[in-house]
């Protein structure tokens, strides 16, 4: 090996020190680290690798300062992007009142519950009412207990006012109105309880022409089949009908109050009033009161005239759900004309085996 003089430099021990502890020694070359006129303490550095080295146990060892280990890592940290990316992610710090508020002056921080104060109290709330959007359209939306005035409804479903049915009160209140499966209900005075007819009718507003036969026809036309679908109950009903035109063959006719109709029909009891004469006539008014759905052949005693009227009104039971239609069978053929004005009409006053609404006792 060439001489080293040239290679490395020993630098001289400051006052009062021997050894170790400082620069003793700058080599040129790594690879040329002194070996003799050393001892263990001494620190060398290597300019050719920019390295330190300290002598331990008769050897040189490198101080090495890991550059990925913390507090050796050099640069800008945005560059290493996973670990800038997961800073992003993070909050800062909260610092109460500098980037949290605080609530009424104290802080949110921390453990524990937070009295609010100073909420405002019915009796002291400012403003004007309307500003509440959400209230003032609450209140839009109700009726003044001065008197409801219900929204109209239209021709689609669900836009009227209904009233639901349900058990009736054991003690009818005054002012009350009910509905049950049957009827609707009011009540006057406290325990007088009343339905509320739903009348069913059916009108002529034309003259409506019979077919010239003896068959048994619908008295009325308007709507076409003259037929009325009833649901099970008692019901009362009551009709004034006038016709002309009628056969000078003596006799009138019969009426049949169910007709063609399905319905199963029971309990029927009605009077029938009238004559078989000129309808402006003054005459002896004769009657029937049939316990079935029709009268006899001739309702009253048979005539020749061609006119001929009646009143006829009582009640029926419905058994089973179905159809009624009013109806005539003229004893002789003729194209008989019922008169305007003239019209049926009945009402459901409660279940099959109702007895009584009201007070009775």
């Amino acid at each position: 090996m060439a001489a080293v003089a040239h290679i490395w430099t020993r630098v001289p021990s400051p006052a009062g020190r021997s050894s170790g502890n400082y620069v003793r020694w700058y080599c040129d070359l790594e690879a040329e680290l002194p070996s003799s006129n050393v001892i263990d303490g001494d620190i060398a550095v290597t300019i050719d690798t920019g390295r330190q080295w300290s002598r331990t146990g008769g050897a040189w060892v490198e101080n090495f300062v890991d550059p990925s280990a913390w507090g050796g890592i050099v640069g800008t940290l945005a560059d290493q992007t996973d670990l800038q990316n997961a800073l992003d992610a993070k909050q800062a710090t909260l610092v109460s009142a500098t980037n949290i508020k605080t609530i009424n002056g104290a802080t949110v921080l921390g453990s524990g519950d937070l009295v609010v104060s100073g909420s405002a109290a019915w009796g002291s709330v400012t403003g004007t009412l309307s500003a509440q959007t959400d209230l003032q359209t609450a209140l839009d939306a109700k009726a003044a207990l001065a008197g409801p005035d219900f929204t109209a409804g239209t021709a689609s479903a669900g836009t009227w006012p209904t009233l639901a049915s349900g058990t009736l009160l054991t003690t009818a209140e005054a002012g009350a109105v009910e509905r049950d499966a049957n009827c609707f209900y009011m009540t006057t005075d406290a325990g007088n309880r009343g339905y509320i007819p739903v009348r069913h009718f059916i009108r002529c507003n034309a003259t409506r022409t019979l077919p010239n036969d003896s068959n048994l026809n619908a008295i009325f036309n308007s709507p076409a089949n003259g037929r009325l679908t009833l649901e099970t109950g008692t019901y009362l009903f009551d009709m004034v009908v006038g016709i002309k035109s009628m056969s000078a063959t003596s006799g009138n006719a019969m009426l049949d109050v169910l007709g063609a109709g399905t319905a199963v029909v029971d309990d029927w009891l009605y009077g029938v009033m009238g004559k078989d004469a000129t309808l402006i006539s003054v005459a002896a008014v004769l009657g029937v009161m049939p316990v079935i759905k029709s009268t006899p052949a001739s309702m009253f005693t048979a005539g020749i005239g061609t006119e001929m009227w009646w009143i006829a009104k009582g009640s029926f039971t419905v058994t089973t759900a179905g159809t009624l239609i009013p109806s005539i069978d003229q004893v002789t053929a003729a194209a008989a004309i019922v008169q305007i004005g003239s019209y049926f009409s009945c009402e459901r006053i409660g279940s099959t085996s109702v007895v009584s609404v009201g007070q009775w006792d």
